[in-house]
């Protein structure tokens, strides 16, 4: 794969790590969305970014940064997963400077151009998402997101034995945001507000509206997350059941011979667009001949079809139409 141009410069989309899923749909296709972020929301989207790369060199180094932090100090468990996560950054770009890397790692660890984009609506995953304030004037919800993710989950902050294992989240879309890392590659990101999650007797799960989580770690990759919509509780206020959403089944295909050579056709997968006319129709078979021929008579008589019509209508009769109400309770 090839890395860099000639001038030294990373060719855009060519990084081997965050490739580009999904696209801003709406109205900030047509007009300029960049702003300026402050150092809080670049610090933030950049820390998020550099521990979701999936790449095996960036795990190196922050497994290293991790028994650094471990052995530099003897605060507890939590402390020092607090303070890794904080500082690996800082760390990382400095690490960099002294050793041979790849153009699109040194362009990770000098953090995101100050200049981002923000959109209101993206298509990714087979969802349509919504900011927050996007859905409110909508009659239908696409702000609901759910991660599962694997982190330490600490009892206490004495606790001293983390358990590693499966989280799995709830929460709204507030921003959506696309940061660039110097034309080599761009990050979509979700920040989201995350609530308190509970599941009762009956396997249910809701959460809480009011009871936010996870506050200092708002953001997630678009392509981790999938849709939920929230059902509120007619009975006890700010409790919300959740409901899955399932994606729609379509895929982006490019037509090459247009004039718009970027313009893109969605279509369902099974959908094989004139896959018949390519057939040669000496390799269809359009009747069976491996089972026998059966003749019914049909009888022209009135009298019979009365009859016929009459036994119909009988059996219907017998059917019990009672509409019942399931969810009445009983005197």
């Amino acid at each position: 794969m090839k890395e860099q141009a000639e001038d030294g410069e990373c060719i855009q989309n060519m990084s081997p790590i965050f490739p580009k899923i999904g696209h801003p749909i709406g109205r900030e296709k047509k007009k300029d969305s960049t702003f300026l972020m402050d150092s809080q929301l670049r610090y933030e989207a950049h820390q998020y970014a550099l521990f979701n790369t999936g790449d095996e060199q960036v795990k190196k180094f922050i497994e290293e940064h991790k028994n650094l932090m471990s052995n530099a100090t003897r605060s507890n468990a939590l402390s020092r997963a607090r303070n890794h996560s904080q500082e690996f950054s800082n760390w990382f770009e400095e690490k960099v400077k002294n050793v041979e890397m790849p153009d699109y790692l040194l362009r990770l660890a000098k953090g995101p151009n100050w200049v981002a984009k923000r959109y209101t609506a993206y298509w990714v995953n087979g969802y349509r998402f919504h900011t927050k304030a996007q859905d409110t004037p909508c009659k239908t919800q696409n702000s609901g997101v759910t991660l599962s993710a694997t982190t330490d989950s600490f009892a206490s902050a004495r606790d001293q034995n983390p358990i590693n294992g499966e989280v799995i989240y709830y929460g709204v879309i507030h921003d959506v945001i696309e940061i660039d890392y110097y034309g080599c590659f761009s990050v979509v990101l979700f920040g989201c507000d995350w609530f308190y999650n509970e599941v009762d007797e009956y396997g249910l799960t809701h959460i809480y509206l009011n009871r936010l989580c996870s506050t200092d770690d708002p953001f997630v990759l678009a392509s981790q997350v999938h849709q939920v919509f929230y059902v509120e509780d007619p009975i006890e206020k700010g409790v919300y059941y959740l409901r899955n959403k399932v994606p729609i089944d379509v895929y982006d295909l490019v037509e090459k011979n247009s004039p718009n050579i970027g313009e893109t056709f969605w279509r369902e997968p099974n959908d094989e667009i004139g896959s018949l006319s390519r057939l040669n129709n000496a390799d269809i078979r359009w009747s069976r001949d491996d089972v026998p021929i059966n003749i019914v008579h049909m009888s022209s008589n009135a009298q019979d079809l009365k009859d016929t019509t009459k036994e119909i209508l009988d059996e219907e009769d017998e059917i019990d139409d009672t509409d019942w109400d399931w969810m009445e309770a009983d005197d």
